[in-house]
């Protein structure tokens, strides 16, 4: 059996990105921390991480922060049972989610559950394609996916499917498109992009154009809030979900450019590891989700 301190020196480093913040998070010396990792590696006879900037788990160690992960969310219901209402303490519960699912509705899903609950919450944003691979490393215990696919150890449920169209404004289409999208003019005219994992846009013009690999100049702005403002600004054209279209367009100055929606089906992967709290969270994304999910359509 491992050392709990050991197993908690590794994940700490690996998620703090960095030897230095692990022993300020871990209130010790950054000596101490590496002594830590360098036992844990010696005890299991393997070399858990990296040593680069910032580090990067190996698989063995991916094996082992997913247990200590595991065994803290099973220790979140161990320290419900136990402490008693005027326990200010609180427990963490880690998630992989796309932009788009936090800009739109898993606040409002999750909303009760924090109030009723002593969690605490730790996301990670990544692309919807992308989150899935948090989970498999083990850095999260559950997470919004495009992927059906379960992970070994894991469940998978549809929980439904954002919308997404084509627009800018109605002067950016008439002096940037000639009201015409077409190829040629996706070839020159600048899009926006959340960042460089952000694949809908491509998925969209490939779908419309019956054509692969479209090349085309982009902005990366990685903020849901100034990725629209770059469309209003007209210095950009953009995919966004209807939600979000119908909520910043009040004065009708953003226009579809095509009719047609993209769809992007929606999966809630979870750890196979059942604690009454944990669970209660889990129905709370899916119904919660589902419900706000088929609204936003």
């Amino acid at each position: 059996m491992f050392d709990y301190k050991l197993l908690e020196a590794l994940a700490t480093v690996v998620e703090t990105r960095g030897f230095e913040k692990a022993s300020e998070e871990l209130y010790i010396t950054q000596s101490a921390v590496s002594q830590r990792v360098k036992l844990l590696e010696e005890q299991s006879g393997q070399i858990l991480i990296t040593r680069q900037n910032p580090p990067i788990p190996t698989d063995a160690g991916k094996k082992l922060i997913k247990h200590y992960n595991q065994v803290k969310l099973l220790e979140t219901e161990f320290l419900g049972d136990v402490q008693n209402d005027e326990d200010h303490s609180y427990s963490k519960i880690k998630i992989g989610i796309n932009a788009d699912s936090l800009s739109m509705w898993f606040l409002t899903a999750i909303r009760p559950f924090l109030e009723r609950e002593k969690i605490l919450i730790d996301l990670i944003v990544d692309d919807q394609d992308e989150t899935k691979n948090l989970l498999k490393n083990g850095e999260v215990s559950g997470c919004i996916s495009s992927s059906p696919l379960p992970v070994q150890g894991c469940s998978v449920t549809h929980i439904g499917k954002i919308d997404y169209l084509m627009v800018c404004t109605k002067d950016f289409f008439k002096t940037r498109f000639d009201n015409q999208f077409t190829i040629d003019k996706i070839s020159v005219v600048p899009a926006v992009l959340y960042n460089t994992k952000d694949n809908i846009h491509s998925k969209y013009l490939e779908i419309l154009f019956n054509k692969k690999k479209l090349q085309f100049p982009a902005h990366y702005v990685p903020s849901i809030e100034k990725y629209l403002e770059m469309i209003t600004m007209e210095l950009a054209y953009g995919v966004v979900h209807s939600s979000q279209f119908d909520e910043n367009n009040n004065n009708g100055s953003l226009i579809e450019m095509t009719n047609m929606r993209y769809s992007v089906d929606l999966y809630w992967h979870r750890w196979n590891i059942h604690s009454e709290i944990f669970d209660e969270f889990n129905r709370t994304i899916i119904e919660d989700g589902k419900k706000l999910l088929q609204e936003s359509l």
